[in-house]
């Protein structure tokens, strides 16, 4: 028996009671998803389950490491000469120009050479004066021989012309010596280089009157060509040097210019014979040849001495070092993409690479993104281009 169409109407609801029924269940289903993901991240948190943490890597490397050490140097000339006059004399002529390079045995001033070309005139007609005075003795002396012999003359006479002779002879031997002063004297009033080198400020000019030994220097010539530089370095690694210089000759040493790029090359060449008590280094000196004049006397400059080669040497970037109390370490990527803190031992620097004993060939290092990293927790690797020196991971 069908019931009325009238019961079955007023059975369901109206299209409004439908549609506010159909909100309502879903506000419902909304909370209930909300709860269940609050429950869910609540219950993430309290298993400690953690997002990655982005981090940069690089691989671990073999290299040739040196082994060096760095210190602040000076750049010195080999030779310095403040040239000065050895006579007294008016300047008449300069033959170079103030920072001229000159040579050696190069005419760089002159005297008035007239006053000591008298006086080697002189010094030569009073020499053959003397000379005429003893060949005169000679012949008295030659003439009372026989008589005083055969007992005519009187030995006291020929004892006279002896001396007379004697002194005759001295005489010309100091008037000689007079005659070769002059000449010195003469050649000194033309001065002359006795480095190669470049000259300095001009501090006489022509005209000028030039006292012998003046306090004052005509020029300061200073070689430039090889030249050293002298620095120094802790005592501690003294016995090392010595060791290594007498195996394998002189180290090599590298001379940098703050602020340029490239560097100079020479060779150790001098280790002082005893340790500075106050400051407990040692002073050591290098040798450059300086054909470009790159070095320069009195400038700063930073040294490197090379003491060895360290073959196949593991080397990672320095930002990967860490240090902790119980020393340096670092972060390892493991293949699951969680990392291991790794204790190392660290060595020699190569730029922007440290050497390291404790990680292996190809393993990756975490350079960046540290803070936070905690044993065994996940990471994610940025895509980041490599660190300069070392390949670096692509993202994951």
């Amino acid at each position: 028996m069908r019931a009325p169409a009238s019961a079955i109407r007023r059975d369901w609801p109206s299209t409004g009671e439908a549609r506010r029924l159909g909100a309502l269940l879903g506000l419902l289903a909304m909370a209930a998803l909300a709860l269940a993901g609050c429950k869910g991240r609540g219950q993430r948190r309290r298993e400690g389950v953690r997002p990655p943490s982005p981090v940069r890597v690089a691989q671990a490397q073999r290299r040739t490491v040196p082994v060096q050490l760095k210190a602040l140097g000076t750049v010195e000339s080999l030779a310095t000469v403040s040239l000065r006059s050895q006579v007294t004399g008016q300047l008449v002529k300069v033959h170079f120009k103030e920072g001229d390079e000159v040579e050696v045995d190069q005419v760089l001033f002159e005297l008035e050479p007239r006053p000591f070309e008298l006086a080697l005139a002189q010094a030569q007609a009073t020499l053959a004066r003397s000379e005429v005075l003893a060949q005169n003795a000679r012949i008295e002396e030659h003439r009372y021989a026989p008589p005083a012999k055969s007992g005519m003359a009187s030995q006291l006479d020929y004892a006279a012309r002896v001396a007379t002779r004697r002194a005759a002879e001295a005489t010309v031997r100091e008037n000689a010596a007079a005659v070769d002063n002059a000449r010195v004297n003469l050649n000194y009033a033309t001065l002359r280089s006795p480095i190669a080198g470049r000259t300095g400020n001009l501090l006489v000019h022509p005209g000028n009157l030039v006292q012998a030994n003046s306090s004052t220097p005509l020029v300061v010539i200073r070689q430039l060509n090889p030249i050293e530089v002298s620095f120094s370095v802790p005592a501690r690694h003294l016995s090392e040097i010595r060791r290594l210089q007498e195996q394998s000759g002189p180290l090599r040493v590298a001379a940098a210019i703050p602020g340029e790029q490239g560097y100079e090359e020479g060779s150790l060449r001098f280790i002082d014979n005893a340790v500075d008590a106050a400051t407990g280094t040692i002073l050591l000196k290098g040798s450059f040849d300086n054909p470009r004049r790159a070095l320069w006397p009195g400038q700063f400059v930073n040294v490197t001495l090379l003491l060895r080669q360290l073959s196949d040497t593991v080397v990672v970037p320095s930002a990967a070092i860490q240090q902790g109390q119980q020393g340096p370490f670092l972060f390892v990527v493991q293949p699951d993409s969680t990392v291991q803190l790794r204790q190392v031992r660290t060595g020699p620097i190569l730029r922007d690479l440290q050497a390291v004993a404790g990680v292996r060939v190809d393993e990756r290092v975490v350079i960046d993104g540290q803070l936070g990293l905690v044993p065994g927790g996940r990471v994610q690797v940025k895509q980041e281009p490599a660190p300069r020196g070392l390949g670096g991971a692509g993202g994951q």
